[in-house]
């Protein structure tokens, strides 16, 4: 019985979330923003839950129930969005300079450890030994200052540039074959990202994304004459080469079966884990009231204390990276929590409503911020919507430092003609 009103719910969920689309479209005056996404993802990956798992133990009809109610209130929101009547966006042109410079340090930055891991894999080293290496060793007992430098300012240099690969306005600048060397250097980082990692496909999957994303976005009037539209041959050799690639991680590391089987069994690992923390661990007893959510500020804020011994914070990678059993699944997890791990670790059962609440609006934000100059809308057309397109909370550190450096980027490279 709870099974089929879990079903009736979800069918609601995806008439409201229809009107919800329609409406944001509407005020927004384009399809593919951020409730777009954010719906169709959740949805799907619900749906792939409940329908085409690989689980043991089928997942409480509770833990859905609770995804449903949020999705609702994260729809909820649109209703308070002013309908954006101007056509206005500053179309501005940049130094194509400043990001081979900094195109340049990323790769200057990652190349050593990654061209390392290329020799091990080239002696015979499995995929599954340098990632669990990279995890389990590397990241805790590597150089400090290293490690700061890649999570500070590598990893989000790398989100900001893969996310602006098509971006065509740049001074003095008048051949689209500038594009072409701006994606491959892309791909070039993503592939050293796969190296470093020892088959993580989490940069791979974010340059996919971007690709099409930009693709999607030459349908925002806004932004569209301020973006490179690739030829469709391109992109389907492109499409081809992602899975080549990630298909390629899956087997160095161990998983079975075919592409499109790995990817479900990974986008729906958050229903499991989910339940695991809710019903197997205390975690979300002890409510942080939105210090999990805005992690990145707290993190800063507490960093003098810890110079005296002083932790009044746990962040949530040292709880997420350890290794769990999850008897649903029948097998150890980690890392992959949806985002209600934040919401409620933040506000428990309240967490429900007010966690994809604040989502939203911090969506809303950025989208308003970004919609100030053809660049910013551009970041956000592929990094902010990308965040949509999983059930993990992304509003992380990589992220907001990803944003400053956009901003930063756009005041030193802007030109005038």
């Amino acid at each position: 019985m709870e099974l089929y009103l879990l079903y009736i719910l979800y069918i609601v969920s995806v008439l409201l979330a229809i009107a919800t689309i329609c409406i944001a479209k509407h005020k927004y005056n384009f399809l593919f923003n951020h409730y777009f996404f954010f719906n169709v993802s959740w949805l799907t990956f619900i749906f792939l839950s409940l329908f085409f798992n690989s689980y043991t133990i089928q997942v409480d009809t509770f833990v859905y129930l609770i995804f449903l109610l949020g999705l609702l209130s994260f729809n909820f929101t649109v209703l308070f969005i002013k309908k954006k009547n101007s056509d206005i966006c500053e179309r501005i042109y940049l130094d194509i300079t400043w990001r081979r410079v900094l195109e340049i340090i990323v790769i200057v930055g990652l190349f050593p450890a990654a061209y390392k891991n290329y020799q091990l894999i080239q002696s015979g080293t499995e995929l599954w030994q340098l990632n669990y290496e990279y995890w389990h060793e590397y990241r805790s007992e590597g150089s400090y200052i290293y490690q700061q430098f890649q999570q500070l300012f590598l990893a989000p240099l790398t989100v900001m540039l893969v996310s602006t690969s098509f971006y065509r306005l740049y001074y003095n600048v008048k051949n689209n074959q500038i594009i072409l060397v701006n994606l491959l250097i892309s791909i070039f980082i993503s592939i050293l990202y796969l190296l470093l990692s020892g088959g993580g496909r989490a940069e791979m999957m974010f340059l996919f994304y971007c690709v099409v994303l930009s693709v999607l976005s030459l349908y925002n009037n806004l932004v569209k004459r301020s973006i490179f539209s690739i030829n469709k041959s391109v992109l389907v050799g492109l499409l081809l080469f992602f899975i080549v690639a990630i298909q390629w991680a899956n087997e160095g590391r161990g998983k079975s079966g075919g592409f499109i089987q790995n990817a479900i069994d990974g986008q729906i690992i958050f229903a499991p884990l989910f339940e695991y923390y809710l019903n197997s661990t205390d975690v979300f007893k002890n409510n942080t009231f939105g210090a999990s959510m805005f992690e990145p500020i707290v993190l800063i804020l507490q960093l003098p204390f810890k110079l005296f011994g002083i932790i009044f914070y746990e962040s949530n990678n040292s709880i997420v990276q350890q290794v769990v059993y999850v008897s649903s699944l029948n097998k150890e997890s980690n890392a992959a929590v949806s985002a209600y791990f934040y919401y409620f670790r933040d506000f428990g059962l309240w967490g429900i409503f007010l966690g994809p609440v604040i989502t939203a609006f911090l969506f809303n934000w950025i989208y308003s911020f970004c919609r100030k100059n053809s660049f910013y809308l551009l970041f956000y057309s592929c990094a902010v919507l990308s965040l949509c397109l999983n059930t993990g909370y992304g509003f992380n550190r990589t992220f907001f430092l990803a944003f400053v450096y956009m901003i930063l980027f756009c005041k030193i490279a802007k030109r005038n003609l």
